[in-house]
């Protein structure tokens, strides 16, 4: 299992789940990032992609 730091997976890879999610939203191909996640994570994804 790979255990990676809450905010270190965002920094590692753009190709993540919530980083994709917020280059579809800065595209406009989604109207929302909906997350049951860390909400920390999320967010700094979001500031990592510059919307």
């Amino acid at each position: 299992m790979v255990h990676l730091r809450v905010f270190g997976a965002s920094r590692e890879t753009m190709n993540c789940s919530i980083a994709r999610c917020w280059q579809l939203m800065a595209q406009g191909l989604a109207d929302a990032v909906v997350s049951a996640g860390h909400t920390g994570a999320v967010v700094a994804a979001g500031l990592r992609t510059r919307l």
